[in-house]
């Protein structure tokens, strides 16, 4: 079977957008992303991500200390410290995620998992500084001066994890929401 081209006469082509550089890296997966999904990008997702994971193992570190003091009120805060350590980790891995993989349905995840994590960096922070501000909690016989040293960083690590969650719930939100076509090319 053979086939004859028949030349076009006045045939023009216009190019109306300029594709980026690839964004992923990877040997043999070049993925070319156009649109709204670039936007979120801009916000350094991966960057942020990573100091959400390094915050929450610092969390979880600073919780099993206080897990380990003998003090009631600090085993409490350990285990707060503890349990809300995961969900950063995981919060901050959904953001590199998302940076790696741009997708809708990932873009999407990492802004559930930030705004999640905002309210409870938010309510955490008032709970441990509310505890912190008043020294009644804490009886003689504990290590008050540790309790409140390590309280001190949980509070500071909160108030980071606040201010990156609302940067990457921002960017995710102007990406995911965005009523511009995203075109992706392999």
């Amino acid at each position: 079977m053979s086939a004859t081209a028949v030349p076009l006469r006045n045939a023009y082509t216009t190019v109306t957008q300029v594709i980026p550089p690839p964004t992923s890296t990877e040997p043999g997966q070049m993925i070319y992303t156009i649109g709204p999904l670039q936007k979120f990008l801009k916000g350094k997702p991966k960057l942020l991500g990573s100091v959400q994971i390094t915050i929450g193992l610092l969390k979880l570190l600073l919780g099993i200390v206080m897990m380990v003091m003998n003090s009631y009120m600090s085993t409490v805060f350990g285990g707060i410290a503890f349990g809300f350590a995961w969900m950063y980790i995981i919060t901050g891995s959904l953001a590199v995620s998302a940076s790696i993989n741009l997708n809708h349905r990932v873009v999407r995840g990492a802004l559930v998992m930030n705004v999640i994590s905002l309210i409870t960096a938010a309510i955490i922070f008032a709970v441990f500084l509310a505890f912190l501000v008043s020294a009644q909690w804490c009886s003689p016989s504990d290590n008050c001066s540790v309790i409140n040293v390590i309280l001190v960083v949980l509070v500071i690590c909160s108030i980071i994890q606040f201010i990156i969650s609302i940067c990457v719930s921002v960017f995710a939100c102007k990406a995911a929401w965005s009523d511009e076509p995203s075109v992706s090319f392999r």
